[in-house]
């Protein structure tokens, strides 16, 4: 009996190595990794277009207003097929369609009697972002609801729920559209 104890203690040693992935390497698994952050996304010349086409059909509510358009209450802007836009404050509206370097708001019809939102006006946006709320998304193409913010010079809309996904290679998928990259570090704790 002596001897099969040792023997015993071996065995049960093993068999929990090899439970918990064993020891040394050459497991051949791939490690799994997740979007280290949020990402960014800026809406400019080179994406600008494709970033909008991403978030169509939604409404950006920004309860300060926007200064860039003259407005200090609760305005929407909801962003249209084909670079169209419209904007809602109290009870002015004004649309048009958008061109990128910066975000340019061309306005083709406005109720708004002053301001930038008149119509004729170009309302530039220098600093035009799209936020994904990324971080700790696997990146293995696994499609989730997450939360995005469009931020206009500095004004932060509430957040709006899209699809997005996470490539193994890092690119960032909002409604199917491909709209940039994010930093993946590997999975720890598991």
């Amino acid at each position: 009996m002596k001897k099969l104890i040792p023997i015993l203690a071996a065995l049960a040693m093993a068999a929990t190595l090899t439970a918990c992935g064993g020891g040394g390497g050459g497991g051949g698994g791939s490690t799994a990794q997740v979007a280290a952050s949020n990402t960014t996304i800026a809406m400019d010349a080179s994406n600008g277009q494709t970033v909008t086409s991403s978030v169509t059909g939604k409404s950006f509510n920004f309860a300060s207003g926007v200064a860039d358009f003259g407005t200090s209450g609760a305005t929407a802007l909801t962003l249209g097929a084909s670079n169209s836009f419209q904007v809602a404050s109290g009870s002015n509206t004004a649309s048009g369609t958008m061109s990128f370097g910066s975000c340019h708001f061309k306005v083709t019809s406005s109720t708004f009697t002053s301001g930038p939102l008149v119509n004729g006006n170009t309302v530039t946006v220098t600093n035009c972002q799209l936020l994904v709320l990324t971080k700790g998304q696997p990146a293995d193409s696994s499609q989730q609801s997450q939360q995005a913010e469009l931020v206009l010079d500095g004004a932060a809309s509430a957040t709006v729920t899209v699809t997005v996904a996470v490539t193994a290679d890092g690119r960032i998928l909002v409604n199917n559209v491909s709209v940039g990259t994010a930093a993946l570090t590997p999975v720890t704790g598991a």
